[in-house]
């Protein structure tokens, strides 16, 4: 922050009004210097600018348009796999309801039909699967491992897996056998699972916590136990699979919380979320001291794409929301229920009145709130002073939302800003202001400037 005295426009006594120009080249969450410090709903703070974090947008697919809704079904979990027909790409809609039932959506007689052969007795984890062929496999863990290729074709991989712990590697399935070991296939064929899995194997772990999570990332398999962590990696020609332990010494890994967001595995703790490069794990929330992480009794987690969100709370009725970005390290709260977010591929979905997709272009979402929060602020000065004008730097549509300390009433002001500044006239007295912004589609703010006159008392 960086304060300019300016000449006496008015003296009297050992009184002198003067002029100040406060100037802020960029927003922060905490009072980093030369920032101005404020609270966000759904924008993300990175550099000093202010941005949409997420929009929830229809989900689609391709070759078929809205992804379809089932009348009285609530999906907690969705998958697309895709084929190529005459050069057309088309994806299924896989579902799995709140009774761990699987639906396929059957586009020629425009409803859902059951998978009957896929026996869940949890909510699965999916992960998508591609083989030799190229052709897409969604992989489902959950009780029981199991495959479905776009067309419906399913086949069982396992009739037992160890709750919803599982992903693909080396051309293979890797899942839970129990809550100490890791079972893996032969090499892949999707016509003769039976076949592949004798050639597999089991790993089993000297720990005294139950498995938290299995993540394929980069060239691994990560296991992860409630305070330590596990590399599986495959050595010669015939690739024995072998485990060694990862260095980790932070909190306790929520069971089912470890995510494969793309550039890291994310995972949840009683000290924070994680990120995990492969090597070392990083608290990328030790300085929200907003967010709290003891006496953890419910969460929901999800990542693709470089972003992983989460829902965490002591109760079911009470819970935070974050979003956070792995690309840049931003935490963002968010407003938005996360029971039934899940990934697939590189999407995230949640469902909110019909399957959305999250999309991170900037965009907003009619009905849902961008704001940016500044709540009686004193300037450098106590007392009286007179806010002459505020000059906002930035770029798009925004609101401006402006009160006076003690007033019951705000000025809006609806502005299209401009990178060199857009300069509002307010010549309002008072002890304190409290600003909020609120951003329109693709917009963002990347600073302010406040004029203001108060007394010096010869200081």
């Amino acid at each position: 922050m960086m304060a300019d005295g300016y000449p006496a426009l008015f003296s009297g006594g050992a009184k002198q009004r003067k002029l100040y120009k406060l100037s802020f080249d960029g927003f922060s969450r905490d009072n980093q210097s030369g920032k101005l410090r404020v609270k966000c709903d759904n924008c993300e703070i990175h550099d000093g600018n202010v941005y949409s974090a997420f929009a929830l947008k229809k989900a689609t697919l391709a070759g078929q348009g809205a992804f379809p809704s089932k009348s009285g079904a609530t999906f907690l979990r969705v998958a697309t796999p895709a084929e190529t027909v005459d050069g057309v790409k088309y994806e299924d809609a896989i579902a799995v309801n709140a009774d761990n039932s699987v639906y396929r959506y059957n586009p020629n007689t425009l409803s859902y039909e059951q998978l009957t052969d896929i026996a869940l007795t949890c909510t699965p984890q999916i992960t998508a699967y591609f083989s030799a062929e190229k052709e897409e496999y969604a992989l489902l863990f959950g009780g029981q491992a199991a495959s479905v290729r776009a067309g419906g074709l399913v086949k069982v991989i396992a009739e037992k897996c160890y709750k919803n712990f599982g992903c693909a590697a080396f051309e293979r399935v890797f899942f839970a056998a129990d809550d100490k070991s890791v079972k893996y296939s032969g090499v892949l064929a999707m016509e003769d699972f039976t076949e592949s899995a004798d050639e597999g194997g089991c790993i089993s772990f000297p720990v005294a916590s139950g498995i938290r999570g299995i993540c394929a990332f980069e060239k691994y398999v990560y296991v992860f136990f409630a305070r330590e962590i596990y590399r599986i990696s495959a050595r010669g020609a015939a690739r024995e699979f072998t485990a060694e332990k990862v260095p980790y010494a932070g909190g306790e890994i929520a069971e089912g919380s470890p995510v494969n967001c793309g550039n890291a595995i994310c995972f949840l703790t009683d000290e924070g979320v994680y990120a995990f490069d492969g090597s070392k794990a990083k608290n990328v929330t030790r300085d929200r001291g907003e967010l709290v992480f003891s006496n953890l009794a419910v969460w929901y987690c999800a990542g693709a794409a470089g972003r992983y969100v989460c829902e965490f709370g002591s109760s079911a009725a009470s819970t935070q929301k974050i979003l956070y970005n792995a690309q840049n390290g931003a935490v963002t709260q968010i407003d938005v229920p996360l029971k039934t977010a899940c990934a697939y591929g590189n999407e995230l979905y949640v469902y909110s009145g019909g399957e959305k997709i999250f999309a991170f272009d900037r965009s907003v979402e009619v009905g849902r709130s961008y704001g940016v929060y500044r709540l009686n602020e004193p300037f450098l000065h106590g007392g009286l002073k007179t806010l002459r004008r505020v000059k906002i730097y930035g770029k798009g549509s925004v609101r401006f939302v402006f009160s006076a300390y003690g007033s019951v009433t705000s000025t809006t002001y609806s502005l299209t800003l401009a990178e060199n500044g857009t300069e509002i006239a307010l010549n309002v007295t008072a002890k304190a202001f409290s600003f909020s912004l609120f951003l329109g589609n693709k917009a963002f703010v990347s600073g302010v400037d406040a004029e203001y006159s108060a007394f010096d008392r010869g200081r």
